[in-house]
């Protein structure tokens, strides 16, 4: 800012704690300008130009030489590398921590303390799906290869089943292979007749697994569903 006192004029800086002065800035920039107005008429305004340019000058150049003074006596470089070796520090201080809390062991808690609790949670949201869908018995079935998953919720599963013969042909004789042999419920589209019963759950169908103790297993796991 150019500041004009008596018969000179100098150059400041506004800084944070003189903001408040400021408010008052254009009323002393209108008495300013009023000043300088005055001299124009007395000295003419190419005088009065020259004579505020030559002052602000002069405050620019002590700035500059002052700058010029702190980077020669290392003032300046000394401002910069403090400002550098404080930032440093601080990092360093975060790093360090980091470091110490994964030697204790303490990183590592937190994680598992973390993964923990995203697995309980998750646990019950699984557990109150469940509850919320009702009972069910999942069979797992298998035609060229591919496998097929199919959810039933009521103790009528819409097919019939019996013993695969090693030729292909459905027979009464156990062969440790069940197939589907019927389709009884038109709105069953994924189960198809020829399909391989391969799970009932979880439980793999053993291919020493006689046919009445298929038939049990699968009568069993069938009774925890509700009537159709």
């Amino acid at each position: 800012w150019l500041k004009h006192f008596g018969s000179h004029w100098h150059l400041s800086t506004p800084s944070s704690s003189n903001m408040g002065a400021s408010i008052s800035c254009c009323a002393e920039g209108q008495a300013k300008a009023a000043e300088f107005v005055n001299e124009a008429k007395e000295k003419g305004l190419v005088e009065a130009s020259k004579e505020a340019a030559t002052e602000a000058g002069e405050a620019i150049k002590e700035k500059a030489e002052q700058l010029t003074a702190d980077a020669q006596s290392g003032k300046l470089a000394e401002d910069i590398k403090e400002a550098a070796t404080s930032a440093a520090e601080t990092a360093k201080e975060t790093v360090t921590t980091v470091v110490e809390d994964a030697k204790s062991g303490k990183l590592q808690e937190d994680l598992t303390k973390a993964a923990a609790d995203a697995g309980a949670a998750l646990t019950d949201v699984t557990a109150a799906a469940a509850a919320a869908m009702g009972p069910t018995v999942t069979l797992v079935f298998e035609q060229a290869g591919k496998t097929t998953e199919v959810k039933f919720t009521k103790r009528t599963l819409g097919f019939e089943y019996g013993a695969q013969k090693a030729g292909g042909c459905c027979a009464a004789a156990p062969t440790g292979k069940f197939v589907v042999t019927k389709v009884t419920d038109p709105e069953l589209k994924n189960v198809k007749v020829g399909m391989l019963i391969k799970k009932i759950n979880d439980e793999e169908v053993p291919a020493t697994m006689e046919l009445g103790e298929f038939k049990e297993k699968l009568t069993v796991a069938v009774k925890t569903l509700p009537e159709a």
